[in-house]
């Protein structure tokens, strides 16, 4: 038992049950590590100003961008999240966010042509989306996987040779 509990506090937020925040019952969370992670786009203007129009944290105008769609009611989205976080591990230049098809349905709908979730999408600096697919928690590591590698290194003089081997 002391194993699994040192497991769920070390990956969720916890209830203070001692120090100075007992008294008060305050919830703590566990500070994001800064490594590569998932950044959340809170709106649809974020969302146009990161992605579409390639505004990255890198400053790098040929990085590849993966976008997860993704609902917090939608099963297949919650099944697919442990997946998707170890490949965001593998993938130190790659940026990915994630938009809330809870909070943005009819955009991600009438514009994205989304209809089934999890969906992803995939652009590469400024060139625009390469990819837009859904992809079931069982497809992880061989749809989007895949997917990714396809696009990691567009605009470098290494991919010219590597398409021409």
């Amino acid at each position: 038992a002391p194993r699994a509990a040192k497991k769920a506090a070390a990956t969720m937020a916890f209830w203070v049950t001692d120090g100075p925040n007992a008294a008060t019952g305050e919830r703590a969370t566990l500070p994001e590590q800064d490594v590569n992670k998932i950044h959340m786009l809170d709106t649809i203007e974020e969302y146009e100003a990161r992605v579409l129009e390639g505004s990255n944290d890198s400053g790098d105008s040929g990085v590849v961008r993966v976008v997860k769609i993704a609902a917090p009611w939608c099963r297949s989205c919650k099944a697919s999240k442990r997946k998707v976080e170890k490949i965001v591990e593998k993938y130190s230049d790659v940026e990915f966010y994630e938009l809330d098809y809870g909070q943005h349905g009819d955009y991600c709908s009438s514009e994205l042509g989304v209809d089934v979730l999890p969906h992803f999408e995939i652009f590469v600096g400024l060139e625009g989306r390469k990819e837009s697919f859904s992809c079931g928690w069982n497809q992880i590591y061989t749809k989007l996987d895949p997917a990714i590698n396809r696009y990691r290194g567009i605009g470098s003089s290494d991919s010219e040779n590597d398409a021409s081997a």
